[in-house]
């Protein structure tokens, strides 16, 4: 996982925002109706957005795929 910012606030936690992405995309639901305990719309959706854009989300699933043994 990426780290915090150099500048401004430390992120929430990478577990919440995950799960708050994995909730929008299993319930195909809109971004606005996100429960309350997966914290506020507007941050999931950032995050998602800046970690396509820096390539987090490449990394992440190339690390998935290399751990897969069948």
């Amino acid at each position: 996982m990426p780290p915090d910012p150099v500048r401004g606030r430390r992120w929430a936690g990478h577990r919440r925002t995950l799960e708050a992405i994995a909730w929008k995309y299993r319930t195909c639901s809109p971004w606005r109706d996100l429960p309350d305990e997966l914290g506020p719309f507007q941050t999931a959706h950032k995050r998602l957005i800046r970690w396509a854009v820096d390539g987090t989300w490449e990394r992440i699933l190339a690390a998935l795929g290399s751990s897969r043994r069948c």
